[in-house]
């Protein structure tokens, strides 16, 4: 994941600068390979190396090589957005509305999710895990919850599978977005688990602004019927077990190539390694605790 690499180039401004600075920045534009044109985030000018953090189609959010701090936020549309279904202001909804919850470890991309919602003036409130999304809505109650998956104490899938078992939450929408569970199982038992869509990271941040507009204009909830704890930690163990053989190969594809990769590339091949050993632990963490209620279940 970008937000790993840590190497070789000064801070960003802070995101608050930026939106000061929107108005006075003239943006490049650089031919698309269809002959079309594309608009250059303004990170592009201030720094040679910027790294895209929500990794999103059009990438608008980025942040500099050390991870440290978003370099420009989403660029502005031209006019208010519209919902592509409804034709509804999202701007407008937000004033009369319950807030967006969302959930990210990553405190870079969780502050550019927020920053990119406020934007447009939605209420937003933010979590780092499950653990504190669930404490959250016990206070207030949220319109919608944008969640990452990997996270450590309670990721995303569990934190789902709690809402929906829960009479006052079941019918919370949910949107998973993920990095690293991007897979067609990892997709299908997202949607099992009642999520209403699942945005792959990168995320485009107009793409993330439509969606919520959808689901929130159309009222989006949970289709399916919640699925029973017995179900739910099979196929969990399941995607949990096969993630951690990915990222076990990751590991290993890591260390070989450190061997013989240039001086130069050292440095982000370690940061590449130091993710995966990272994300390994992580799932490790969650599949030992997995286990150990399983065990206490049947005991």
């Amino acid at each position: 994941m970008a937000q790993a690499a840590q190497y070789g180039h000064a801070k960003s401004k802070p995101v608050a600068q930026h939106l000061a600075d929107r108005e006075h920045i003239r943006r490049m534009r650089l031919p698309r390979p269809n002959g079309g044109r594309r608009p250059v985030s303004a990170a592009l000018v201030h720094h040679q190396d910027p790294i895209p953090l929500l990794r999103g189609g059009n990438q608008r959010i980025v942040a500099n090589a050390h991870g440290e701090g978003p370099s420009a936020v989403p660029s502005p549309t031209k006019g208010p957005l519209h919902s592509r279904r409804t034709g509804l202001q999202s701007g407008a909804m937000s004033s009369a509305m319950q807030p967006i919850l969302v959930v990210e470890d990553i405190p870079n991309i969780l502050e550019l999710l927020e920053v990119t919602l406020r934007f447009k003036g939605y209420s937003v409130l933010t979590a780092r895990n499950g653990d504190e999304a669930l404490a959250l809505v016990a206070q207030e109650r949220p319109a919608l919850v944008i969640t990452d998956i990997m996270m450590p104490k309670l990721d995303g899938f569990a934190l789902a599978q709690k809402l929906r078992t829960n009479p006052k939450t079941s019918d919370l929408p949910i949107i998973f977005i993920s990095a690293t569970f991007i897979t067609p199982e990892d997709k299908d038992f997202a949607i099992s688990l009642g999520a209403v869509t699942f945005l792959e990271k990168p995320v485009d941040s107009e793409e993330l602004l439509l969606t919520v507009a959808e689901t929130l204009a159309d009222k989006v909830a949970p289709t399916v019927e919640p699925l029973s704890q017995m179900v739910f930690r099979h196929m969990y163990q399941q995607r949990l077990e096969e993630k951690l053989n990915h990222k076990m190969r990751q590991i290993q594809r890591a260390e070989r190539l450190l061997e013989s990769v240039p001086a130069e590339q050292e440095a982000a091949f370690q940061g590449l390694l130091h993710e995966a050993i990272s994300q390994r632990d992580q799932i490790q963490a969650e599949l030992q605790r997995l286990r150990a209620a399983e065990n206490t279940r049947r005991g």
